[in-house]
């Protein structure tokens, strides 16, 4: 009977261990898991500031683009209506011996 009484405690004792060093697992286990977790809450913060940051400069760019865009088209028309003025005026300028010139031909060049 003895002997029944002290494996009983013996097993108790050693069932008291494991679940202890269960317990003990358990919160380690839960503070890893805590850890990582603020890690990646961390990480997805930045990531979040990071898109922002992007999104922000591509507004900033296609902003540019669009400006560049339109100064372009501008200088173009400008361009246009230059030559053509060119065009206009070197056609109403008689050429010296009597005739017109032709566009793009420069007057001083073909006088002597």
């Amino acid at each position: 009977m003895l002997v029944l009484l002290v494996l009983g405690a013996a097993a108790l004792t050693v069932h008291r261990l494991r679940v202890q060093s269960f317990k003990a697992r358990e919160h380690e286990l839960a503070e890893r898991v805590d850890a990582r977790t603020r890690d990646l809450q961390q990480e997805v913060a930045e990531h979040k500031r990071t898109e922002t940051k992007l999104h922000e400069q591509m507004g900033e760019r296609e902003r540019a683009e669009s400006d560049a865009h339109r100064s372009a088209e501008r200088a173009s028309e400008s361009n246009r209506e230059l030559l053509a003025q060119r065009e206009a005026s070197n056609a109403r300028t008689p050429n010296v011996a009597g005739q017109r010139r032709r566009p793009g031909v420069n007057a001083t060049c073909c006088t002597r």
